[in-house]
């Protein structure tokens, strides 16, 4: 592998930022696109998947049920599984160590403080997808969200190229 420094190379940084998008650019692009889908509903979700992903999909398939997943899951090698297993049981150690308690305290007679810890209701998580799978993001997200002890996980990833 080959290793540039360009520290010292005079005007490499600018000429590396001007390939970027701005950050303004991309909210204001970002900000349409939900605006699109709260307005508009399944349809501008399908109408959007078929503009940025090359997919039609129809409205049944935007949810992915139980049978689908279970065939999905027989296809991944007993390897992978094992080793998915060993990373989850990780994650969900680490981010049980770090769960925040409630706690209160009398501070003085009559005067009572604390911290009361609840989750979310929901939590909505998006894992990549396309050319590679990216089974770490969902670990990553899910599982903190489950140790804290929201109810609800929603994963949305995109569609591969059969839908």
């Amino acid at each position: 592998m080959k290793l540039l420094d360009l520290r010292r190379e005079p005007g490499a940084r600018e000429r590396l930022r001007e390939g970027l998008p701005s950050w303004e650019g991309i909210l204001r692009r970002v900000r349409r696109i939900v605006e699109e889908v709260r307005r508009g509903g399944d349809g501008a979700l399908l109408r959007l998947t078929l503009r940025y992903d090359g997919v039609r999909l129809r409205r049944e398939e935007l949810r992915v049920g139980r049978e689908e997943i279970s065939a999905a899951y027989r296809k991944v090698d007993r390897g992978t599984l094992r080793s998915l297993r060993v990373a989850a049981r990780a994650v969900e150690r680490y981010h049980r160590r770090q769960l925040p308690r409630p706690w209160f305290a009398t501070l003085s007679p009559g005067v009572r403080a604390g911290q009361l810890v609840l989750p979310l209701d929901r939590v909505g998580v998006y894992v990549p997808g396309g050319l590679a799978s990216y089974p770490s993001t969902a670990l990553h997200t899910l599982i903190p969200a489950r140790v804290a002890g929201v109810r609800r996980l929603v994963v949305c990833t995109p569609p591969g190229p059969g839908g």
